[in-house]
């Protein structure tokens, strides 16, 4: 079961996805701040890593790349979340 929450009214991150986001551009392609410019609201993770391709790589992601980072950065935002202190659950959801 996936749990989707694109507009923070189930759950606050504590910026745990873009933790994740910038960590793997720093190791996969050695640039920092890949989040710097991108807005994360209402996108999907498809969005904002091809936004963050274009952002600071000039170019977009292929297929096989965004679906390599993909299969990377879902057990990464799940470490984020699990260490960092901002991650909580919104008020009368159980």
């Amino acid at each position: 079961m996936y749990l989707f929450d694109i507009d923070g009214t189930l759950l606050l991150t504590g910026g745990a996805g873009s933790r994740a986001i910038n960590a793997i551009f720093e190791r996969r392609f050695a640039v920092s701040g890949a989040m710097d410019s991108v807005a994360a609201g209402g996108k999907t993770d498809d969005m904002i890593l091809q936004e963050c391709a274009r952002a600071k790589l000039e170019r977009s992601l292929t297929d096989l790349e965004l679906a390599d980072i993909l299969q990377e950065y879902v057990p990464m935002l799940a470490e984020e979340m699990r260490l960092g202190s901002g991650f909580r659950m919104m008020p009368h959801v159980h």
